[in-house]
Order: C-alpha cells, then sequence, then structure tokens
C-alpha cells in the first residue's frame, strides 16, 4: 500500500502526510474526539494521527501476516480501535496506550457461524458496531457486535455484500441521502 495519507480541507486542495510504512485504505475517524486512524499493510500496526498537527503515534503488537486479505474491518469505538485482520479473531487496541496497545482479542464471531467481517459501522451511543458477514455460505446477515460483552445480536438479514462492501450509520435512522 502507499505509504501517504491524503487528507483535504474541505476546499478542493489536496495535502499528503507521509506515514511509517505503506498502508492499506482502511482507517476510520471519530469526530466526538477528533481521532484518525489508519493500518499498516501486512502488520498488526495502527496509526493514531492528530488531525490537527498531523503527529502520528504508532501502536505495533509485533504481530505480521502474509495472507492477501489483511484487513476486514476497522472502527473506533469508545477510545479503542477494532479490526479484524486475516484471521476471524478481532483485535482492539486502546488507543490510549501505545506501549501497550493490544486491549482484548475476541472470538470475533457468534459461536454458530463462521464468518468474515467485510464492513462495520461503529455507534458510540449504543456501545456497539453493526458488522455485515462476508456473502458466502456463511449468508449475509448483519449483527449488533458489543465489544465489552462480546456478545452479537442478529438484526437482519442483508443483501448479498460480495466481499467487499461498505456499511455506514446514520444516528435517528432513515435514509442518507
Amino acid at each position: 500500500g502507499s505509504n501517504l495519507l491524503w487528507y483535504s480541507d474541505g476546499g478542493g486542495i489536496w495535502n499528503s502526510q507521509a506515514l511509517p510504512a505503506g498502508s492499506y485504505a482502511l482507517g476510520d475517524y471519530d469526530p466526538g474526539t477528533n481521532t484518525l486512524v489508519v493500518s499498516q499493510a501486512g502488520a498488526e500496526v495502527i496509526w493514531k494521527v492528530d488531525p490537527a498537527t498531523l503527529a502520528i503515534a504508532t501502536f505495533n503488537n509485533g504481530a505480521s501476516f502474509s495472507t492477501g486479505e489483511i484487513r476486514r474491518f476497522g472502527e473506533i469505538l469508545a477510545g479503542s480501535w477494532y479490526s479484524q485482520y486475516s484471521t476471524i479473531a478481532t483485535t482492539s487496541y486502546d488507543l490510549s496506550s501505545p506501549a501497550n496497545p493490544i486491549q482484548a482479542a475476541t472470538a470475533g464471531y457468534p459461536a454458530a457461524l463462521n464468518p468474515f467481517y467485510m464492513s462495520a459501522a461503529a455507534d458510540a451511543a449504543s456501545g456497539v458496531i453493526y458488522v455485515s458477514e462476508i456473502g458466502s455460505s456463511f449468508g449475509s446477515d448483519l449483527f449488533a457486535w458489543n465489544p465489552i460483552s462480546d456478545t452479537y445480536t442478529q438484526l437482519a438479514s442483508a443483501p448479498q455484500t460480495l466481499y467487499h462492501s461498505v456499511l455506514a450509520f446514520v444516528p435517528g435512522g432513515g435514509p442518507v441521502g
């Protein structure tokens, strides 16, 4: 992946900031805390970028991967970064502690299932991350995942997601657009 983080102030001018290594197009921004997180390609490394100063804090647990599909999703919720990597397990990072980033690792799926979650959206008010399964023999289901209790509530069958999809949460519900 590219080692550049591209950003704009919304005025049509694009700028770039060098990252410590190549990244995947996986990150999240939490407007409530003004927190931006970007993940590194091929390793369980994330960078917390201060949007005001572009200072970068590195969170590294030392693990690396050699498979093709490295990241599945990544979301910020309640001061932590949750991500599913090339395995099914979901890892979380405590964003307040770069020295000891791994907060927990969960089973990453309801016991009856074995999915890869290809898209997710955090709902800070409810304390859940909505996850959508990959469209395959596992089905295409939508779950509300509570990462604190590691419990899943199936919400609905979702349309076939076909491996790559985007999921968004709209507070209050209703259509987007």
